[in-house]
């Protein structure tokens, strides 16, 4: 019979001493705890310094989420000890507080993993499909779907299976990525969690109405330090642990209160990182690139080349954000059966629409998807060229190899420099300027971070005008070759210390990096789509 039938009224959890305790009290934690992540992350290395696809500058730290997920994970474990006030109504729901708890425990550790010493794309996706796989057969998993309009859709075991995991995955994908630009993720990740709260609230799911509350309370203390400026970032331990706890928690409670899941108000409370990863895979595809490949054009880049200032693409998407929280609650509210139900989703669909047009998407898609087969064949040479440049190759091969890389990609000279500047390799061309200076309003460069971890610079020359889709197509293809080199390969001693003048690329205005990245200015870490 579960918590239902001992359902608190609207007005009791803004009255509540238990809901203000644990909101406060995971404020305070945060607040405290913050500053002694900030000191670890240091300690042990888990650091994100300025590179390739990043936006901030200098070296700021990661695992920033620990500061949340710990107050969390208190107040998950604690309500097995406490039956006092609204705790004593989620007694029933232990085993669904054991899942969750082992859950993030385990989403955690794999963060951790990943900020300290990074894990290849498909490690990271596989323990995350492992992770709900865990959830999926503990008892939490889709049974049937509340839809619009059609009403209950009861789906059988295996179906109800892949859906939980990929739903699970999905979601913490979706964080993940838009983990990309100070403030962000947590701040939608907030206003999701106030969503989830509203609707656990209409549906009468104690439980998960005090663990959003735990987390809203978390987060709101965690912007104090990652807006920005940022001082600290989420890291992958942060982002994977709120995209796979709202996930999760959408999933229990009384989100089934009338047979299935209400997977549309789900969808609806995390609307801004969903919308974003569908766009994203669909630019990619058009654009020829690897769907899950990293880059830097994401919504709140394409809103930063605009012009737009951090805050203002902040505000931008966290009024998005509100608007899918409005469209959220209201589908909750309303029949599933009744043509009323379809006036959230008008709106849900309104404010996606308007954030693609604002970011020019579609413009930009179809300029992209005209030029595929080039980038295809583009990224085909840059695979053949990393394979190239090994340990074993000569000083000749090497200057051969960037030579035809230059050719492809229409370059005058590619250089990469390694060591801090002392050593480089480099094509046989040369500058524009007839004296072989370099010229500082065509040279292109960029931080990039090798296999290594050696942080090396990658500097170039169009030798023609290049537009902002080329600009970005070019700086990518040359990040996927000098990513993957040999650092053993042999290199040149630069004898003459000349700082080339960099120029920063049309796409990237007030952050470091170009779409491909630039020194001079560009989440959080460079997000692939796993």
């Amino acid at each position: 019979m579960g918590d239902r039938m001992m359902t608190p009224g609207y007005l009791s959890y803004v009255t509540s001493p238990t809901c203000w305790v644990i909101f406060w009290g995971s404020m305070l934690a945060t607040t405290c705890l913050t500053p002694l992540v900030m000191r670890v992350a240091h300690k042990i290395g888990a650091v994100q310094g300025v590179e390739y696809r990043k936006i901030h500058q200098g070296t700021i730290p990661l695992i920033g989420g620990l500061a949340i997920a710990l107050p969390f994970l208190a107040v998950v474990f604690g309500s097995f000890t406490s039956t006092t006030g609204m705790f004593a109504v989620v007694q029933s729901r232990h085993w669904d507080l054991v899942v969750l708890g082992v859950g993030c425990i385990a989403i955690v550790a794999l963060g951790i993993v990943d900020d300290v010493f990074g894990l290849r794309a498909r490690f990271k996706l596989l323990g995350q499909i492992a992770i709900a796989l865990f959830v999926a057969t503990s008892g939490s998993g889709i049974e049937s779907l509340n839809l619009p309009v059609i009403g209950n859709f009861y789906l059988g075991d295996v179906a109800g299976t892949l859906l939980t995991v990929f739903w699970i995955v999905g979601v913490t994908n979706a964080i993940n990525l838009i983990d990309g630009m100070d403030g962000l993720a947590a701040g939608v990740a907030l206003i999701a969690s106030v969503a989830f709260a509203i609707i656990a609230a209409v549906n009468g799911a104690t439980f998960v109405v005090l663990l959003c509350i735990a987390l809203a309370g978390s987060l709101i203390a965690f912007l104090k330090y990652n807006w920005y400026p940022a001082r600290i970032f989420l890291g992958d331990t942060g982002s994977l642990f709120l995209g796979f706890t709202l996930a999760t928690i959408s999933l229990m409670g009384s989100y089934k209160a009338t047979g299935g899941m209400l997977l549309l108000s789900a969808i609806m409370a995390l609307g801004i990182p969903i919308f974003e990863t569908f766009v994203s895979m669909l630019r990619r595809y058009l654009s020829g690139f690897p769907i899950f490949s990293a880059d830097s054009h994401h919504t709140h880049h394409r809103l930063l080349n605009k012009g737009f200032t951090q805050h203002q693409v902040a505000i931008i998407l966290y009024a998005g954000a509100l608007f899918c929280l409005i469209a959220a609650v209201s589908s909750t509210a309303l029949s599933a059966r009744s043509p009323e139900s379809l006036i959230p989703l008008a709106l849900f669909l309104v404010t996606l629409i308007a954030i693609a047009t604002i970011a020019g998407y579609a413009r930009a898609i179809m300029i992209k998807f005209g030029r595929r087969q080039e980038t295809v064949r583009r990224l085909a040479f840059s695979r053949y060229a990393a394979l190239s440049l090994t340990s074993e190759a000569t000083v000749d091969k090497i200057h051969k190899i960037l030579s035809l890389l230059c050719y492809e990609l229409r370059l005058d000279f590619v250089e990469v420099r390694f060591d801090q500047g002392k050593n480089r390799i480099i094509s046989n061309g040369t500058t524009k300027n007839p004296d072989g200076a370099p010229h500082p309003g065509d040279v292109r460069s960029f931080l990039l971070k090798m296999s290594n971890g050696e942080i090396s610079e990658v500097l170039y020359q169009h030798d023609h005008d290049a537009d902002e889709t080329e600009e970005y197509t070019v700086a990518a293809c040359l990040a996927s070759v000098f990513e993957r080199i040999s650092p053993d390969i042999p290199k040149e001693r630069v004898t003459v210390q000349v700082r080339l003048l960099v120029s920063v690329p049309p796409a990237v205005s007030e952050r470091t990096n170009p779409p491909a990245g630039s020194e001079a200015r560009d989440v959080s870490r460079g997000k692939s789509g796993i």
